[in-house]
């Protein structure tokens, strides 16, 4: 393949040849089959768009002699042979007409049906009749001994959409059916016949399309999901997803709040929850004021706060147990400021301390959106402007623990590695001359005097938590060490 400067792609001769598996001669009419000319050395070539066209339109694109090109639609060939003869054994052969120009595949007559019918092939070359004819019994045994169950493209992804549409935000759902609208145009008609190479072709359209990584990455999941599916009922041998590179992306540059932000931020939110147009919006509104506070002094993700249970509360030792995080299943035992947990037991008063510990005002768990949409309502009452405005209350709690904890506890506080911390939230600056002299004054032979023992707890030394908090905690410890290890024999497959 060659792409001179400034040009598309092109195919020579010798290229088709090794993707086709075919001579010479016969490279060189698909090449012209496909629209391709000679260079100025005089080699046959093709552009590798055009070229793609043999693989990407529903049906398949034979190639004849001097470039005669047969375009036969295998999938509704496929399907009038299954209709014919339901569940028997199909049978069928090449033959030629004496009332009709080109050839044709016979079907014999099944039990059921008196009379034999023909499908013409399109085309009056014999070899080339037999190449299509080859094709169509290939897919045959192909998907005999995959044991495939065919099924139309079209209507199995909309048959699962129609299935999420009670599980996924209504935002969610209107995504997903863009993008199977658009997919389908370009998928064969059959789902099994659906390999990597569409996929692939799908993805440069959207890149081609001005599409940012972020969204292309969006739908090939989309693609991923349904073809798992597809996979589970025996509708397709494999995921032709997984055999397509997903396109880099920059990881979006997660902002902090200031102290300043921070208080115009929970300002806006008790006047919102003091005020409003109807009578459910202040009570909402007050679930979402405690949300952002419970974020703001646990460092949980909005995923995990959202969906935090009274039963995994213990306020007497003023610690959250998170069983299992939303986004990596690991469990993560947290403390809590002493603020903050007089701010929850104020909000306990009068509940019953069972369930959600923050409802909607139906009972149920707030949804996502509800949280995105009110945060980003707030901050543009503010005039303050944020890209990840929820996770931007995790950001800000890491590098407040950042400057006053060791690394390890950090990593133990909000739930994550020691390498994710560091990669996230610890930068490299210059130390002080002070901070120096302190690190290599214990290794000149001096011993360390009162002040300095007082001070380990911020040189990087374990800190654990005492025996009578995890007394206190009773079950509710022990059942994170359950799925912790759990986890890690997990991890271990």
């Amino acid at each position: 393949m060659f792409k001179a400067n400034g040009s598309e792609a092109r195919l020579y001769a010798k290229d088709i040849q090794v993707k086709e598996g075919v001579e010479r001669n016969k490279a060189i009419d698909i090449i012209i089959a496909f629209g391709g000319e000679k260079d100025i050395a005089g080699k046959w070539y093709v552009l590798e768009k055009d070229y793609k066209l043999r693989y990407t339109s529903p049906g398949k694109r034979f190639v004849g002699k001097g470039g005669k090109m047969v375009h036969v639609n295998l999938d509704k060939v496929l399907d009038k042979i299954r209709e014919y003869f339901g569940n028997e054994q199909a049978s069928f052969k090449l033959v030629k007409r004496d009332d009709r120009q080109n050839w044709c595949l016979r079907l014999n007559g099944a039990s059921v049906k008196k009379v034999d019918t023909v499908i013409s092939l399109g085309t009056k070359e014999k070899a080339l009749a037999k190449e299509i004819e080859s094709e169509i019994r290939a897919r045959f045994r192909q998907t005999a001994i995959d044991g495939i169950v065919p099924i139309k493209t079209e209507s199995f992804m909309y048959d699962w959409l129609g299935k999420q549409e009670n599980v996924l935000a209504i935002t969610t759902y209107k995504r997903y059916r863009a993008v199977l609208d658009k997919v389908v145009k370009v998928l064969p008609e059959e789902i099994h016949l659906t390999k990597s190479i569409h996929i692939e072709e799908y993805k440069e359209q959207l890149q081609c399309e001005g599409y940012r990584p972020a969204s292309v990455i969006l739908e090939l999941d989309v693609l991923k999901r349904i073809f798992e599916k597809a996979e589970k009922k025996n509708h397709i041998k494999k995921n032709p997803v997984l055999g397509v590179k997903k396109p880099k992306r920059e990881k979006p540059k997660v902002e902090q709040y200031t102290e300043e932000e921070l208080g115009l931020i929970f300002e806006e939110l008790e006047r919102r929850t003091k005020s409003g147009l109807r009578d459910q919006c202040p009570k909402a509104w007050a679930v979402y004021n405690e949300i952002f506070h419970c974020m703001n002094n646990s460092g949980l993700r909005v995923s995990d706060a959202k969906s935090l249970m009274w039963e995994y509360v213990d306020l007497d030792e003023s610690m959250i147990l998170v069983p299992e995080q939303k986004k990596t299943g690991k469990p993560a035992v947290i403390r809590i400021p002493t603020e903050y947990k007089q701010r929850l037991e104020k909000w306990s008063k009068g509940k019953m301390r069972k369930g959600l510990v923050f409802p909607n005002t139906e009972g149920n768990e707030v949804l996502y959106c509800r949280m995105d949409s009110a945060i980003r309502l707030v901050l543009k009452s503010c005039g303050i402007t944020k890209k990840s405005p929820n996770h931007s209350f995790r950001h800000t709690v890491a590098m407040r623990l950042v400057r006053a904890i060791p690394i390890h506890e950090v990593a133990y506080q909000l739930g994550d590695s020691i390498e994710t911390v560091i990669e996230y939230y610890v930068k490299p600056q210059i130390p002080t001359l002070e901070s120096i002299d302190k690190a290599f004054q214990n290794g000149n032979g001096k011993k360390k005097n009162s002040d300095e023992k007082a001070d380990t707890a911020t040189t990087g030394e374990t800190t654990e938590v005492d025996a009578d908090s995890k007394v206190a905690f009773g079950n509710v410890m022990d059942d994170a060490n359950h799925i912790e290890n759990k986890t890690d024999e997990n991890d271990g497959d």
